[in-house]
């Protein structure tokens, strides 16, 4: 009867592993095509020529805006504060000063 039980057990214990081996293939493959999905993933982000930064050297962009860092003074309009003596349109009441663009 014992020999019945270890037999039994490692049938059991056979029937696991395999179960267990199964699952783990499963997992590995799972794992295999998704490192593989994101490699392709990256590979066209690194490869994307909108992203190209050279890009953005041929065509520079200057921003006609002061810096957010200087404060407007209540005095001068926001176009002369942000253009200030290459502004277009001036809202009154604005006491632009050519001298030092406006800003006090």
């Amino acid at each position: 009867m014992c020999t019945f039980f270890y037999f039994l057990s490692k049938f059991t214990t056979s029937k696991s592993d395999d179960l267990l081996t199964l699952r783990i293939a499963e997992i590995t493959t799972t794992f295999s095509k998704e490192i593989a999905s994101l490699r392709q993933e990256i590979s066209f982000l690194r490869f994307d020529p909108r992203r190209d930064k050279s890009c953005s050297r041929r065509t520079p962009h200057r921003s006609h805006s002061r810096g957010r860092s200087q404060s407007r003074s209540s005095d001068t309009c926001w176009y002369h504060w942000s253009f200030g003596p290459s502004a277009k349109k001036c809202e009154q009441p604005c006491k632009f000063n050519q001298g030092n663009d406006g800003v006090k």
